[in-house]
């Protein structure tokens, strides 16, 4: 579903050759975020090609998102970067770091690791506000804009549904308090993407726009 969500994004950017109602700086938060979970890549090495496989197309398909959003013309031209000023530097970021400072899991892979890893949860979970905060300042949500977020939410679903079977059958190869901060921090997520998921649906008969609370 999360690859879905990229080959929507993606796709329609390159074929319509136009951005409107994509946020640069939710890719941002996201590229962030694949950078520091990641990062055990430097500490652990390769231990899965599968997993390395994802991680790096990860990395590299929001870094061309934000590349076609920025540079690529005649895509770019229509980045609208008055709408999408959410001050995500000043608030979610700090945020995030404040958050893992106070309560973050704790490997033995690295001193330092354990941080960076729950700094990007916590950033995971709140890096769409930025997007949907710019549709709601311009009130249009355009229709690959709209799956791109459903992939989004299907695909945390997934990830609830994962950890729902792991805590239930107690899966012990996981850390218990990794595990339980991923849980919290993704029910946050989802409640920001499911109610933007209702307010899709509900609008479907045609009589209700579309709105989006921030």
């Amino acid at each position: 579903m999360h690859l879905l969500s990229f080959a929507i994004l993606i796709g329609q950017m390159r074929r319509i050759k136009s951005c409107i109602g994509v946020s640069s700086r939710s890719q941002e938060a996201y590229l962030l975020v694949f950078l520091a979970r990641y990062s055990d890549l430097l500490i652990v090495g390769i231990r899965s090609h599968y997993l390395f496989a994802m991680k790096v197309l990860f990395m590299a398909l929001t870094l061309w998102t934000i590349w076609l959003i920025r540079f690529s013309h005649p895509i770019k031209m229509t980045y609208d970067s008055i709408h999408d000023n959410f001050p995500h530097r000043v608030t979610l970021y700090p945020l995030a770091l404040i958050i893992a400072l106070v309560y973050h899991v704790h490997f033995s892979k690295h001193p330092y690791y354990s941080l960076v890893w729950s700094w990007s949860i916590v950033l995971e979970s709140i890096a769409l506000l930025p997007q949907l905060y710019m549709l709601r300042k311009t009130n249009e949500v355009d229709t690959f804009s709209t799956r791109y977020i459903l992939c989004l939410a299907l695909y945390r679903f997934c990830y609830l549904v994962n950890w729902v079977i792991r805590l239930t059958f107690r899966d012990e190869s996981l850390n218990a308090a990794e595990l339980h901060f991923e849980v919290i921090f993704g029910i946050v997520q989802s409640l920001f993407v499911s109610d933007f998921v209702y307010r899709y649906f509900k609008s479907l008969n045609g009589k209700t726009r579309i709105t989006i609370p921030i």
